[in-house]
């Protein structure tokens, strides 16, 4: 499945492949890549900038908005993005996880929730738990005496739960963790 996402995403394949390795060289969709990233601000900081843009007092520029989770919303990101078909029927091809919006099977849930509540320790990465169905895990772990220790950027919905926060980008603080080989 990951190399027919490379072969049909070849730029996307390089950019990937350029940061795990920590380079960019000279890469351009890696290079366009991190230069979007550092260029993103907060939802205030577009909102001054459209401002200064209609009273005249600067140029007009979009910046991508970086949301409390980390996430940064690019205008023209995976439009030419190529989901591989399935060699059977033609279909869409969807890996075994739950993706964002989508709804969490019972049995996962109930599992999740019963874990959440016999652990003594729930480590939250790169998550601002503001969707219920990842905040009711914290909420549960906390009830049951568990600590709580969350590594993110910007404020959780559990901060007022959470033992520890370090501030930190999720990504980075894994690589430190667990460098790939």
């Amino acid at each position: 499945m990951q190399q027919r996402l490379a072969d049909l995403n070849p730029l996307a394949a390089q950019a990937a492949a350029h940061q795990a390795a920590g380079t960019s060289g000279s890469n351009t969709a890696a290079a366009t890549f991190q230069a979007a990233a550092q260029s993103a601000g907060t939802a205030a900081d577009a909102s001054k900038r459209a401002q200064q843009a209609k009273s005249g007092t600067m140029q007009v520029m979009e910046v991508p908005v970086m949301r409390p989770d980390g996430d940064v919303e690019l205008r023209d990101a995976g439009t030419s993005f190529v989901v591989p078909p399935c060699e059977a029927c033609g279909g869409v091809l969807k890996p075994d996880v739950v993706f964002f919006g989508d709804g969490i099977p019972r049995p996962r849930a109930e599992r999740a929730l019963h874990l959440a509540q016999q652990c003594d320790l729930l480590l939250v990465v790169g998550s601002s738990l503001m969707v219920y169905s990842a905040y009711r895990l914290a909420e549960a772990a906390h009830k049951a005496g568990a600590d709580l220790i969350a590594l993110n950027v910007g404020p959780t919905r559990a901060d007022k739960l959470l033992s520890h926060k370090v501030e930190v980008v999720a990504g980075e603080a894994l690589m430190k963790l667990a460098p790939p080989p």
